[in-house]
Parts: C-alpha cells; sequence; structure tokens
C-alpha cells in the first residue's frame, strides 16, 4: 500500500485511528517520505510529528488537491456518494489514486473518471503478489486485525447497545408520563420529553462511543450489560 501511494509525493490520510496512523507509520518508513496530510474529525486532539492535520470538513479539497488518498475511518456510512466524489474531483488535471482501507468502504467503488480506486480486496491480492516491505506487512498486518475485532466487535456490542438504547427510551417514556401531570401547560409535554431524551443521551454517549469503539472486545460489552442491567441482550 505505502509503495502504491507513496511515489506520488503527497499523500492524504482520512481517519485517526488505528488503522489511519499505521498508514502514516508506514508511509513515513518509505526511503523517500512523501508529504502527509490527516484529515479527522477532531484535529485539536491530534499531534503526529511531521504530518499536518486537517478538519475532515476539508476532506473534499483533499480529494481535488492530493494525488494519492488513503481513506480508514470508521464511519458506518459513505464519506462521499459517486456524485461527491464527481464533484469534488472536477477541474483535476491527473488522476487521483484513492485507497479505501475502511470496513465498511467509505467510499462507492463506481466508474468515476479520474479515479483510481483501490479496495481493500485488491490490496490484499497485491500483497499476496508482490513483496512486502516491513511497513507494507505493517500496515497489513494492523489493517485486518482492526476490520477482524470490528467485526467481532459489533457482533457482541450490538445488541447491547441496542437493548441498552431501548432501556433508556422506555426510561424517558415512564419519567415523562410520571411529571406531565405537573406541568401547567399539558402541551408542554413534547417539550419534557425532547429534554428527558436529551439527557438521556448525552449520559449515554460516553458508555456507547465506548463499545462501538472495540477498544476493550467482549469484556467490555459483558460489563457494561451487566451495569445497566441488559445482561440477556
Amino acid at each position: 500500500m505505502a509503495q502504491l501511494v507513496g511515489p506520488h509525493g503527497e499523500v492524504a490520510v482520512f481517519g485517526a485511528g488505528t488503522m489511519a496512523r499505521s498508514v502514516v507509520t508506514a508511509l513515513q518508513y518509505l526511503p523517500a517520505p512523501p508529504m502527509i496530510a490527516i484529515y479527522v474529525r477532531r484535529p485539536d486532539e491530534l499531534v503526529i510529528e511531521g504530518v499536518e492535520v486537517h478538519p475532515m470538513s476539508d476532506a473534499g479539497d483533499a480529494l481535488h488537491a492530493f494525488p494519492a488518498v488513503v481513506s480508514a475511518t470508521s464511519a458506518q456510512q459513505r464519506l462521499f456518494s459517486v456524485s461527491e466524489m464527481r464533484s469534488a474531483i472536477s477541474g483535476r488535471t491527473k488522476p487521483l489514486t484513492l485507497v479505501d482501507l475502511a470496513m465498511p468502504p467509505d467510499f462507492e467503488p463506481g466508474d468515476v473518471q479520474g479515479i483510481r480506486y483501490v479496495g481493500i480486496d485488491e490490496l490484499a491480492d497485491r500483497a499476496r503478489r508482490s513483496p512486502r516491505s516491513f511497513a507494507a506487512d505493517y500496515v497489513i498486518a494492523d489493517a485486518a486485525a482492526e476490520a477482524i475485532s470490528r467485526v467481532r466487535n459489533h457482533e457482541k456490542a450490538g445488541p447491547v447497545i441496542s437493548a441498552i438504547m431501548i432501556e433508556a427510551r422506555r426510561a424517558v417514556a415512564e419519567e415523562v408520563d410520571r411529571f406531565v401531570g405537573r406541568l401547567s401547560n399539558p402541551e408542554d409535554r413534547a417539550v419534557l420529553e425532547q429534554l428527558a431524551s436529551t439527557v438521556s443521551k448525552r449520559i449515554l454517549h460516553r458508555p456507547v462511543s465506548y463499545l462501538s469503539s472495540g477498544e476493550e472486545g467482549n469484556e467490555a460489552s459483558d460489563v457494561i450489560a451487566r451495569a445497566f442491567g441488559v445482561d440477556d441482550a
């Protein structure tokens, strides 16, 4: 992978997780490292020596300007639709090499003129057929490990998260019913429901995000399930 995009001289990386950072490391291991820019959702929280950090909201600019982009986010939906990709690369004078390491893919592998799309399957096939450097091995191993971990964690964490959210909605409904009689104006029920729902989501944001990240795998799912009383999820 590093050999595929490294020769371009400038590479943009989308994502801040293990896979994206492994890509950055692999590129830095090259004999002639390219200029690297990384695009993340919270740029103020990331510092990597020798790497420019940009907000993910500027990712479209990277598609337009960089000769090579490696995308490795944990997004659950496409970063760009095919039409958005066409719009982003309009005006380019040279083709874009787009390597998509995300699972699910960050981009729709459609036929977009001006883009050389390389998905994780093609990358793995290239690796099997080509001599690999230590850096390439490092990236592929990390990418595979994270992908497997994410799939396994989703199988365990998904039902737990769903059960927690169902329990939260039930609790919100019960508390709203309990307090609605105290409102001077019954029409304010919607406001009370919104307030209770917002508070519930804020409280659950951290544990749900932690579960979704897969940092501690099944063990975290078991602990949080017991803590929220959803062991049978």
